[in-house]
């Protein structure tokens, strides 16, 4: 069977000529008639720009809408997901409005590369991929975010992707883009060395520290001293990890070590300012109970790792006048069954509890909590769709919460295709 073809003059033919050449490599192409149009001279063109079949491209992504109401508002910015930090609390009753809300979003959609082809005496492979969902100081737009921009030849790999002490893996299978606040979950700028084994992997790297200090009651106390308190880096950060695979399922063992600096604008020496040491320890594992149930665990816990965690909390913050990395543990535990081919339900509860510093305000986030239960249908690899639902819940320093609920809709259109996409030590 001849696949379609896009036909048209020029390079922009032989390009759109690519599936076709695909699918008639080997002796089958010298027995299958041409579609109208196409000559065998443009075909073996387009066979020699076959960067597909060649080199292994592999282009994917999908569109998804989501549709969603809570029972509770949420920082505006962050309506789009699931994240307990956003909410009000006790502390600041209708900080985002009153009652609940509906919304509909498009953000979650992504687009991706990944390549392989040979460089030497190893293959190089490539992965570069975005989403629409701005963070940081662009929270709340729609935008290209890059999730991915990543190379690996070998033993090497450099670029942004997952950090070494995160496994991806425990990730849920749903559809709301977030995912548990208790996960270790970041992509950083990062150049990694990873030993394979037969069954598992060691990986060691350096990573961009990601900053994040709370300068407690001294915003209070003189608030210009407050806002001048700033987060400082002159290391990288090193993470590690150790993962071996097995029939069921695989576990990891991962770690971090880190220097937290902070400093002050504007004053003689920049004082305060100091240091505090970092660590992190997650042990993390996904295996099959039986053939149609699978378990997913994560533990984490350690000092000044906030900006790791999926949410909430400060690395460091103020101490009897001193700044302190601040301790919390993270926790992830997510049961999934498959009721039939097409048919599959999530059932998660997650926590990031913080250990809270002495002169961190009253309203400084200490714990995020989320429970979730789904139900997706995935009638054919192109289409899946699922309705979610998800409780989560804030808590302050001081004891005040707020929690919201939320029941979500999504629907996911995938136009994947090429050649089969190389893996990632990721």
């Amino acid at each position: 069977m001849i696949p379609t073809c896009i036909h048209g003059a020029g390079l922009l033919a032989l390009t759109a000529l690519v599936p076709c050449a695909s699918a008639l490599q080997g002796d089958a192409a010298a027995t299958t008639e041409l579609p109208d149009g196409i000559e065998e001279r443009d075909l073996e063109a387009a066979r020699a720009l076959d960067v597909l079949a060649h080199y292994g491209l592999n282009l994917y992504g999908f569109i998804q809408l989501d549709a969603f109401a809570n029972t509770d508002r949420v920082e505006p910015d962050w309506v789009d997901v699931v994240r307990p930090s956003t909410l009000a609390t006790s502390n600041n009753p209708g900080a985002f409005g009153g009652g609940g809300e509906f919304g509909m979003s498009i953000r979650a959609s992504q687009f991706g590369a990944k390549g392989q082809f040979e460089a030497g005496e190893h293959d190089l492979k490539t992965w570069f991929e975005f989403d629409l969902l701005e963070t940081g100081n662009k929270a709340g737009e729609t935008g290209l975010h890059i999730r991915h921009a990543w190379g690996e030849w070998g033993n090497i790999g450099a670029g942004q992707t997952h950090s070494s002490f995160m496994d991806i893996g425990i990730f849920p299978a749903n559809l709301e883009y977030w995912g548990p606040p208790g996960m270790v979950f970041n992509r950083n700028p990062q150049i990694r060395y990873t030993q394979r084994f037969e069954d598992s992997r060691f990986a060691v790297g350096l990573e961009q520290q990601n900053r994040g200090i709370d300068a407690g009651i001294f915003t209070e106390i003189s608030p210009d001293f407050g806002m001048n308190v700033q987060a400082k880096s002159v290391l990288p950060d090193l993470t590690t990890h150790y993962r071996a695979e097995h029939d069921r399922g695989h576990w990891q063992v991962a770690g971090v070590l880190r220097e937290l600096r902070y400093e002050t604008r504007g004053t003689p020496g920049n004082d305060p300012s100091g240091s505090d040491l970092g660590w992190g320890v997650n042990l993390s594992t996904a295996f099959k109970t039986t053939e149609r149930d699978t378990l997913k665990l994560q533990l984490v816990f350690g000092e000044g790792i906030a900006s790791y965690m999926n949410d909430g909390g400060s690395n460091i913050a103020p101490q009897d006048g001193e700044g302190e990395a601040v301790g919390s543990t993270g926790l992830v535990a997510c049961y999934e069954h498959k009721w039939a081919e097409q048919w599959t339900s999530a059932f998660c509860y997650s926590f990031n509890d913080m250990d809270n510093t002495n002169q961190q305000s009253d309203d400084a986030f200490s714990k995020g909590e989320y429970a979730t239960a789904s139900l997706m249908h995935t009638p054919n690899e192109h289409i899946r769709y699922a309705v979610e639902f998800y409780w989560f819940e804030r808590e302050d320093k001081n004891g005040a919460t707020g929690d919201s609920s939320r029941l979500q809709f999504t629907i996911q259109w995938d136009f994947s295709l090429g050649a089969i996409a190389p893996s990632f030590d990721t």
